[in-house]
């Protein structure tokens, strides 16, 4: 289980400079094993944390003031696999309590 905008931080580019296929292999190799990754909602107020990079790729909170992985929007290509990984079940929103 890993939260919203931490997820968010993963996915930057920065992380996987030293892999030859950068985030596609990471992302391959976390899921070769079958693995489910369940993204829990997060309070708004963590995205200050974040890269402003990453921070921008995420919607307005919900009324409650989360942000949730469906409130994460990011560029292409990236997008592609996010889409992937999500409408394959590998990555698994939590609902917000």
């Amino acid at each position: 289980m890993i939260g919203a905008a931490a997820f968010a931080d993963l996915l930057q580019r920065r992380h996987y400079r030293s892999l030859d296929g950068e985030v596609m292999e990471a992302l391959a190799r976390l899921f070769a094993t079958n693995v489910r990754v369940y993204v829990s909602p997060m309070p708004a107020a963590t995205l200050e944390r974040l890269d402003p990079s990453a921070a921008a790729w995420f919607a307005a909170p919900d009324e409650r003031g989360n942000i949730t992985l469906d409130h994460l929007t990011v560029p292409p290509p990236l997008s592609h696999l996010l889409a992937y990984v999500v409408e394959s079940g590998f990555l698994r929103p939590l609902p917000a309590a």
